[in-house]
């Protein structure tokens, strides 16, 4: 198994300013149709493939909310590894270029039936609607529709889909942003002093170096350390074609990071980066070496790198409101906590998430199962999960 390169690319990435200009462009190439739209007593909504409909690559690429999540890469990996569909809702016509989009997948299997989610393991993805007559006729069309699916679940993290009166709130989580706008020493000296900062020097004291790439070895070094983390947590671990399926499809947007003494690996992480945005997505370590520092080391140096290639913003990621060490941790980052709040259609639809499946199956013994039987326990439940 063979990967491409290693840092993330920028050839693909274009400047927020940019952005919203081309977004603007696209609006103003579809004002005649947004004037005829509401002309009209009913918005029609159009469904399409967002992954052989070449529109939509053009609109999440300049979209300025658009993030990794919405990328065909993403996208392709989900449906080549679990089968799940893609599919976005949107105003405007087949003919016309897209000037508002929802997507989703349509998750179904044997034993969580029909869903339609937005998106399946993503941490949020953000409906990229700006005007509300838009937002509610799409609504609108979803709820009438919704007999098809046992539920529909959104994961906004802002926008016109945060507060309306159709969905309702499922699950709550915090986000955590980290602004890397601000000069590298000022983010630095932002770290908690003994947590963060007096770790990353005795990291360096110790010998701990960091490698990235994406390699089949790095890889392996990952998942090794993933499952051991996963196992001390007592939840099944995604499977290694998960990740690998990720790195074929996201390509030079896919990192892997390892922070290794001698020979040893003792803490690794997967970063995601699209535009300007760096989002750190996987994380595991060794415990028993915790001490040692190499966690904060190697979040610092993927700062540093994010920092030098132009980002402007690491996304920490969700961590659930119990998971205080996680919190914590981010917190000691300078990261900003942001509400993310997921909502549900209808609302009385139980929720299917990893966490949920792994109390039910019983953290304790999954904390006690073996690695060679953890792994295919993974492979089954996360399926069903997205």
């Amino acid at each position: 198994m063979t990967f491409h390169l290693t840092s993330p690319s920028r050839s693909s990435s274009v400047s927020l300013g940019r952005d919203h200009r081309e977004f603007r462009r696209l609006l103003s190439g579809a004002s005649a149709s947004r004037a005829t739209h509401k002309a009209q007593s009913l918005t029609r909504v159009y469904s399409l493939d967002p992954l052989s409909d070449p529109r939509w690559e053009r609109f999440y690429q300049v979209h300025p909310r658009a993030n990794v999540f919405h990328t065909r890469g993403w996208l392709n990996a989900l449906k080549r590894l679990y089968g799940y569909l893609p599919v976005a809702f949107t105003t405007s016509a087949p003919h016309q270029e897209l000037r508002n989009a929802v997507v989703f997948c349509e998750v179904q299997t044997w034993l969580t039936r029909r869903r339609l989610v937005s998106l399946p393991f993503s941490d949020h993805c953000e409906p990229l609607v700006d005007e509300t007559g838009d937002a509610q006729a799409i609504l609108s069309h979803l709820k009438h529709d919704s007999r098809r699916w046992r539920y529909i679940e959104m994961r906004p993290r802002t926008g016109l889909f945060r507060s309306r009166p159709l969905f309702h709130k499922s699950e709550s989580y915090c986000l955590h942003l980290l602004d890397l706008s601000a000069d590298l020493e000022v983010i630095f000296q932002g770290m908690h002093a003994d947590c963060v900062r007096r770790k990353i020097r005795r990291a360096r004291r110790e010998g701990i170096r960091c490698e990235r790439g994406n390699s089949a070895q790095l890889l392996r070094e990952f998942y090794d350390l993933q499952v051991a983390t996963r196992k001390r947590h007592g939840l099944p671990p995604q499977s290694l074609a998960w990740f690998s399926t990720l790195a074929q499809c996201l390509g030079e947007d896919f990192t892997i990071w390892v922070a290794r003494r001698n020979e040893t690996p003792l803490a690794s992480m997967i970063t995601l980066s699209f535009r300007e945005q760096m989002v750190y997505k996987y994380g595991a370590s060794d415990a028993v070496r915790h001490s040692l520092g190499s966690v904060p080391l190697l979040m610092w140096e993927i700062i540093e790198h994010a920092k030098s290639h132009g980002y402007r913003e690491l996304d920490l990621g969700r961590s659930a409101l119990d998971q205080e060490g996680l919190l914590r941790f981010k917190d000691n980052l300078g990261a900003q906590r942001i509400p993310l709040d997921y909502q549900r259609y209808p609302p009385c639809s139980a929720v299917a998430s990893p966490k949920n499946l792994g109390l039910r199956a019983g953290n304790w013994m999954l904390a006690r199962m073996p690695e060679w039987l953890l792994v295919p326990v993974g492979e089954l439940l996360y399926r069903h999960t997205g």
